[in-house]
């Protein structure tokens, strides 16, 4: 079998997403995600609320249904009361199938191609 050096593999990545109360900050993360220098077919979006008790639930949920299927997988785990940001983070990494985990909360906007360079580096 000959390999084909200049051919690079599409890498997969666990995009974790912490949350809790955060309706005013999520969604310019998420859309950071389709500038992320990566197909989003590359990226499994893992999303733990922390259990919101204002309209960020609704806007995840709102965000999953409009993109179906732009992601390789998503998946929203709920807690339904706070149990902290350190459990949220280890409840999403156990989620995680791809090769590169990224943890992010739920004001880190993306800047344009990080994670293609991340992920070359």
């Amino acid at each position: 079998m000959t390999i084909n050096k200049t051919t690079k593999v599409q890498k997969c990545i666990s995009v974790v997403i912490t949350t809790f109360n955060d309706e005013e900050t999520l969604m310019p993360v998420l859309l950071s995600l389709f500038s992320s220098g990566v197909s989003t077919q590359n990226i499994q979006l893992i999303i733990v609320d922390g259990g919101s008790t204002d309209n960020t639930l609704q806007l995840i949920k709102d965000f999953l249904n409009e993109h179906k299927g732009s992601f390789r997988e998503t998946l929203l785990e709920i807690h339904h009361r706070n149990q902290g940001v350190s459990k949220a983070r280890n409840d999403g990494i156990k989620l995680a199938k791809c090769e590169y985990v990224l943890i992010l909360d739920s004001d880190i906007i993306l800047p344009s191609n990080s994670i293609k360079i991340m992920v070359e580096y």
